[in-house]
This record gives C-alpha cells, sequence and structure tokens, in this order.
C-alpha cells in the first residue's frame, strides 16, 4: 500500500469514514485530496420501537470471518452468559466452511454451545426482522471501513456495543446512541453489554437517539455531494 498509493498522490479520494482519509494521509495522501461522504444505511428506519425477544438476546452480523471478531463475540457471550442465564446469541452471516465447521466444533468444548444460533444466510427483510428482535448488536472488528450493520442495527431500534477500532468508533456515538468499550476485550465488550440490557431508561435513549442519527444521514444529501465532488473534478481536467 505505501508503495502503489504514492502513484495516486494527485487523485481525489473519496470515502465514507474519516479513520479511512487518516490511513489514506499517514500512507502520503494530502489531506486536501481527500472526502468523507458518510454512507447511509438502505434499510428503512422503523416508525415505533420494536417489540424484543423476551430473553436478552443478542446479536452479530457480519461475514463469518476471524477479523470481524466473531471469535471476540462468542467469548464475550460467555461471559454474559454468565450473568443472564437466559440470554441467546445469534449470529447472521456466513463464511468459509472449513472455519464455521472450525468455530461450532469449538463450541461443543463450551456451555455457550445451546444458547447460540447460526442463522447463516438470510434475506434482507429476515435480517432487518432479526435486527428488531435482539436487544443488542455486539461488533469486534479488527477495522471497518465504515460499520454500516451498526447503522443498519440503529435504523431497527438496536443500539449497539462495539470495539474502539477504525470505522465502528465513528458510526457509534458513544454515551448517545450506543457504547464503544474502553479496551478492547471480551470481558469489555460482555460488561458493557449486560450493563446496556439492564438499564432500560438508557437503552431507549440510545434506541430513540440511534434512530435519529440514521435518518440524519440521507441519501440526497450524499447524492448531491458526491455530483458536486465528482463536476469539481471534472471540471479542472
Amino acid at each position: 500500500e505505501v508503495f502503489y498509493l504514492r502513484l495516486y498522490r494527485n487523485i481525489p479520494f473519496w470515502a465514507d469514514a474519516q479513520a479511512t482519509i487518516g490511513d489514506l494521509v499517514r500512507h502520503g495522501i494530502p489531506t486536501g485530496q481527500c472526502t468523507t461522504i458518510p454512507c447511509p444505511p438502505l434499510s428503512r428506519v422503523i416508525s415505533k420501537l420494536p417489540i424484543k425477544e423476551h430473553e436478552p438476546t443478542f446479536l452479530f452480523v457480519s461475514r463469518i470471518v476471524k477479523m470481524k471478531g466473531i471469535e471476540e463475540v462468542i467469548r464475550a457471550f460467555s461471559l454474559i452468559y454468565k450473568v443472564l442465564p437466559a440470554a441467546r446469541l445469534w449470529v447472521v452471516g456466513t463464511g468459509e466452511e472449513a472455519y464455521l465447521y472450525s468455530l461450532k466444533n469449538n463450541l461443543k468444548l463450551d456451555h455457550v454451545q445451546s444458547r447460540i444460533k447460526f442463522f447463516g444466510y438470510v434475506s434482507e427483510d429476515k435480517k432487518l426482522l432479526v435486527m428488531q428482535k435482539a436487544h443488542v448488536l455486539l461488533h469486534a472488528s479488527i477495522k471497518e471501513g465504515w460499520g454500516l450493520v451498526v447503522l443498519e442495527a440503529a435504523s431497527q431500534g438496536t443500539p449497539a456495543v462495539v470495539y474502539d477500532t477504525h470505522g465502528l468508533s465513528e458510526v457509534v456515538k458513544h454515551g448517545e446512541t450506543g457504547i464503544v468499550v474502553s479496551d478492547n476485550s471480551p470481558q469489555s465488550l460482555a460488561r458493557e453489554a449486560v450493563w446496556l440490557y439492564e438499564h432500560p431508561k438508557q437503552y431507549q435513549k440510545y434506541q430513540t437517539n440511534g434512530i435519529t442519527w440514521v435518518k440524519s444521514l440521507r441519501w440526497e444529501d450524499v447524492t448531491k455531494t458526491s455530483l458536486s465532488l465528482i463536476m469539481n473534478v471534472y471540471e479542472k481536467q
């Protein structure tokens, strides 16, 4: 990256997250060549807060690969389960068969196996329905360009507890729409997730703030800003 990005020093860059701009600048791209345009989710924002599952239900939605933090989330859930014995973890997404097999096989050695449900691939409508019913989205990715799944969950009335990594810490407004953990560990993820579940007033505040946050990201604004950027680049040619 350090080498080939030098070839693009005079090329404009457009990114969803400021963290991505920071990476580009560190690799030699001038700040003036970079523009941030946050991307809204495509999901419809709910009009009223949804009815959640009776049991405390935590959710992971992503490709099932190590870098997305599924193992960290499962470790966190095993700690959540010790505090909330009725808790469940829903896992939505697909991955390589070998990795999925290894992941599920390792769970057989853990007491939480029966409390974790792997949905695999689901339709967009099913994904949003699952998001509406779950209480908290857990995300422990090593790095995200733009944590769109967090915004999708927020649009369905489900706040998130996430690791403090690029992309995630920008889509979660800490203390307003969700929680960005102070240190990236399963222990912190579990502690904050349990705290949020057990504090309904704060939970509802995060729900309503999250919906407001998602609504503020409008495709009309993205279109206008992006077209302006493209025309500006075109006119300089």
